[in-house]
């Protein structure tokens, strides 16, 4: 979305802080206007609130890596290989996955 320039992206205390640009509010008018309203999983984004963005970085590389085509263990070996700087558990990683991710966008 920041690619596209629907969001901005910026760095504040070590943390990453997205917001919605004009360009966005203008594509998410055309989609209202449309009916195809973008719901947020309010109790998802509390769960994600709640871990480090190591974490859920490490849990996006998995997610990516499983979503393009990856079989889950070549996507854990490969996600511990382009995330060996991370201290996170790439088993607790996965299994965020599986109980929150996986289950939302079959």
């Amino acid at each position: 979305m920041a690619q596209r320039g629907f969001l901005s992206e910026s760095m504040h205390d070590d943390t990453y802080v997205y917001e919605m640009t004009d360009e966005g509010r203008k594509f998410k008018e055309k989609l209202d206007r449309f009916g195809m309203t973008v719901e947020v999983d309010r109790e998802l984004v509390r769960s994600m609130a709640r871990h480090s963005s190591q974490f859920l970085e490490m849990v996006s590389t998995y997610a990516f890596l499983v979503d393009t085509g990856y079989e889950r263990q070549a996507a854990k070996d490969k996600a511990l290989e382009l995330k060996s700087h991370l201290p996170i558990s790439i088993d607790q990683a996965i299994a965020y996955y599986d109980e929150w991710i996986a289950p939302r966008f079959k």
